[in-house]
């Protein structure tokens, strides 16, 4: 009898079986369903450790990176698909184990039942055990095998001169790069917290802010609750029928850890003592506009900043009684109205007005702030997140000088020729989300909406109309008509400038101005321009003037080259006799405040700012002393929040050896 097929011919032999014969159906099929357990925690296993069982074996005579690849690719697909094999056939065994057993529980009571079913239980936890033990053999031979083929192409120690990027320009050279300080470069961060109200601060509280805001402070855990944890992991354990020895000192051992833990009980009162100074003072505590600085500043203050760009920005109070309701119920109807572009969305189910809150831009005089409206639980967020992922396609949409990312900035413009008099500039839209005109965006998707089939066309506009509708937000119990731009925090805000700023590229460029034919590269990240231009700095000037002269609403201003450098983005670029160079660039507003070792985090989410350091440390082509001078920033930042040197290096090491 195949067990792990539950046909009409399997059910009827069930059925006619003596008991002697269901007893040897149901052990085998208790033996049947706990091997298809221990394979499929085998796979597991094989697949958390990134090994394949020895019967996965896929031959090319390629030796090529795609090959590799596709080899790799392809074992992976198939030690899954064995996985989703071998859960359907446990499930099946599973229902035949279970018919097996109703049908031998109506032939025997229930002390007979219980006796024959221990027997088979007792039979089943040695199998498994045995089982265990050779499977667990076997996966230590094939991680054993791994570990040997990896040491034969990869080298066993690494020096500061294995560690550069394949991506480092010039000549290396070892000496100087096995000497240089990388421990010890010194950097001028800015301060990581602020106090611009009038509260005294004490040292420790200003030692706790200096920590950030996203900073996790260990909370106390009771005896009750460890015990629950044990019993949790003791059941968790158990239902597989298998040992797991090493898997139960593990736990006991984290479970011991978090018992012996001391919580520094300093932390909290000093907490205390801080929020009760805040509240009694009427203070807000807030990040800046740039870098993840801590401000602290007088509520007053804060809410008058704001009050004054709602002034500036003809903000209005509403009229309208119920908006948010009002609204919800838009939200609802559109998605009933527009089956097939907002198929399978759901509704938010507590939306809120959209808030208005601001960040102070303390790196400027008076401190003024960006308002930033938060999007978050607004009724038509999901809306906007799936309007952002297809309308592009929908419409075509293929800007010619838009950028994604530093990296898609640096392949483009990394082999582009520098003639002698070319300048480096680089122009900035001056509040490009309040300044883009809704009305003449949504003209411009419309006309792009021919192509398609009717229902569509009319499901985009009401969509659209959705997405863009939503002016309003809300600020201490008030709430404020957006009269004219867009939201800055909206999902779709990103998409609708871009289309925008798309189009007044398109005016500049099919101008038959000589000014405009200097114009070598221009790209485009958001509202940042970086641009290479063959003209004095009178005729960039003027440049300047006529751009300005494309539309009413948007003004560009102007930052030019320095000894050749100009900074764009997170990336210094400098000509080096006409080619460009690069390093890393951090504003003077940055601080080396990430989440702290000894915040209460998982551990990847710790490393997650030195991934994306270390990421951009080997993808951005730099000689071998702005390498190394970022190496040595990325290893003082890690200092200053309390990593240490070889964790840095092991995850750079792991990276290099990819």
């Amino acid at each position: 009898m195949l067990f792990h097929i539950l046909d009409n011919k399997n059910i009827k032999c069930i059925k006619e079986a003596e008991t002697e014969q269901l007893i040897v159906l149901l052990r085998k099929c208790s033996l049947k369903f706990q091997r298809a357990n221990s394979h499929l925690w085998f796979l597991s296993k094989c697949k958390s450790s990134k090994v394949f069982p020895k019967f996965i074996k896929i031959y090319t005579k390629s030796k090529s990176i795609s090959a590799v690849k596709a080899i790799e690719a392809a074992k992976k697909k198939w030690m899954e698909e064995e996985r989703k094999t071998w859960f359907v056939r446990r499930e099946a065994i599973g229902e035949m184990k279970l018919l097996i057993s109703t049908e031998l529980m109506s032939k025997l009571n229930s002390i007979g039942y219980m006796y024959e079913e221990e027997k088979i239980v007792d039979l089943v936890r040695e199998e498994a055990h045995r089982h265990y033990l050779r499977l667990t053999r076997k996966f230590e031979r094939l991680v054993g095998n791994q570990r040997q083929a990896d040491s034969n192409k990869k080298p066993k120690s690494l020096k500061w001169s294995n560690l550069l990027s394949l991506n480092v320009t010039g000549p290396i050279e070892k000496t100087k790069v096995n000497s240089f300080p990388v421990y010890d470069v010194k950097c001028d961060f800015y301060p990581r917290f602020k106090n611009l109200s009038h509260l005294y601060v004490t040292a420790e509280e200003e030692k706790i802010l200096n920590l950030g805001l996203k900073h996790g402070f260990s909370s106390e855990i009771g005896k009750k609750d460890i015990f629950d944890l044990a019993a949790d992991c003791e059941v968790a354990l158990s239902t597989r029928h298998v040992s797991f020895k090493d898997q139960k000192k593990k736990c006991g051992a984290i479970l011991r850890r978090i018992k012996d833990k001391k919580i520094r009980r300093s932390e909290f009162k000093t907490l205390k003592n801080l929020r009760s100074g805040i509240e009694d003072q009427n203070l807000i505590i807030c990040k800046a506009d740039k870098g993840n600085t801590v401000t602290i500043m007088n509520r007053s203050v804060y809410i008058e900043k704001i009050n004054e760009y709602v002034r500036d920005n003809n903000l209005t109070i509403t009229r309208e009684r119920n908006i948010l309701n009002k609204y919800i119920a838009q939200v609802k109807r559109c998605i009933k109205e527009c089956p097939q572009l907002l198929a399978n969305i759901y509704t938010h189910k507590n939306p809120q007005i959209p808030k208005l809150y601001g960040l102070p831009k303390i790196h400027k005089d008076g401190n003024p702030v960006r308002p930033v409206v938060s999007c978050t639980n607004a009724p038509n967020v999901v809306i906007c997140k799936r309007l952002v992922a297809v309308l592009p396609e929908l419409i075509k949409f293929q800007p010619k000088r838009s950028l994604k990312n530093n990296r898609e900035f640096v392949e483009k413009i990394k082999n582009i020729v520098i003639p002698e008099n070319a300048k480096l500039i680089s122009f900035d839209v001056k509040n490009l989300f309040p300044s883009v005109p809704v009305q003449e965006v949504k003209d411009m998707i419309v006309n792009r909406l021919s192509h398609l089939s009717e229902p569509l066309q009319v499901e985009v506009k009401k969509t659209l109309d959705i997405c863009l509708n939503q002016n309003f937000c809300s600020f201490t119990d008030q709430i404020f008509e957006i009269k004219s731009g867009l939201p800055i925090g909206s999902p779709i805000s990103p998409l609708m400038a871009d289309i925008f700023m798309d189009h007044i590229e398109e005016n500049i460029f099919s101008s038959v101005d000589p000014l405009i034919a200097s114009i070598l590269h221009w790209y485009r990240y958001v509202d940042d321009i970086f641009a290479v231009v063959n003209g004095t700095w009178r005729q960039i000037d003027i440049l300047l003037e006529k751009i300005n002269l494309i539309h009413p609403n948007i003004t560009f201003t102007l930052e030019k080259e320095q000894d050749g450098k100009l900074n764009f983005l997170d990336l210094g670029v400098r000509k080096v006799a006409g080619k460009l160079n690069f390093s890393i660039y951090r504003k003077s507003t940055f601080t080396d405040c990430i989440i702290s070792k000894s915040s209460n985090h998982p551990v990847n989410i710790k490393y997650a700012a030195f991934h994306s350091m270390l990421n951009r440390l080997i993808s951005i082509p730099m000689d071998t002393d702005h390498y190394l001078k970022e190496l040595g920033t990325i290893h003082l930042i890690a200092k200053n929040n309390g990593y240490k040197k070889s964790e840095i290096n092991s995850i750079l090491a792991k990276k290099l050896r990819r």
